[in-house]
C-alpha cells in the first residue's frame, strides 16, 4: 500500500480530528445545547479529506491494476513466442534425424556389396602372402 505525503498529511489530520471529538463535545454552549460551528466544519472538512484520500487511492490501484494487465499480457507474448520456437527446433530435430538416418542407410553395404568386399579382402590377403615368397628367393636367405 502506498500513501503519498499529501495522503499521510490528510490521515494525520483526521487522526488528529479523531482525538477532537471530546473537544466538541466541550463546546457545546450551556445556555441552548448548540455546538460550536466551528466544529461542524472541521467534521465536514475531514470527510472530504478522508474522500480526497479513497480516491488518491483508488487511482494509484487502478494504475497498479493497469500495469499489471500490461506485464501479463507481455508474460503471454513470450510464453506464445517461446512455445513457437520449441516447436520450430523440434521440428529441425526431426528433420536432422531423417536426414541422419537417409545418410546411415547410404553408407551401410548391402550383402551383395559384403560379398564383393570379403572377395576383394582375400585376395588382397592372399597377394600379400606371395609377395613375402618372391622376396624369400634371394640367395642370401640364411635362415630358412
Amino acid at each position: 500500500m502506498v500513501v503519498t505525503v499529501t495522503g499521510y498529511m490528510l490521515l494525520k489530520q483526521h487522526f488528529l480530528g479523531g482525538n477532537n471529538t471530546g473537544k466538541i463535545a466541550s463546546n457545546v454552549d450551556g445556555n441552548g445545547g448548540k455546538v460550536n460551528d466551528t466544529s461542524d466544519s472541521k467534521q465536514t472538512t475531514d470527510g472530504e479529506s478522508i474522500l480526497t484520500i479513497l480516491e488518491q487511492q483508488l487511482t494509484v490501484k487502478d494504475k497498479q491494476l493497469e500495469n499489471k494487465d500490461l506485464q501479463i499480457t507481455q508474460m503471454q507474448s513470450l510464453l506464445d513466442q517461446q512455445q513457437r520456437l520449441a516447436l520450430q527446433d523440434k521440428k529441425l530435430l526431426e528433420e536432422y534425424k531423417v536426414e541422419i538416418k537417409n545418410l546411415k542407410s547410404l553408407n551401410t553395404p548391402t550383402k551383395d556389396s559384403e560379398e564383393n568386399d570379403s572377395i576383394q579382402k582375400e585376395t588382397s590377403v592372399e597377394n600379400m602372402k606371395e609377395a613375402p615368397q618372391k622376396k624369400n628367393k634371394k640367395w642370401w636367405n640364411f635362415g630358412k
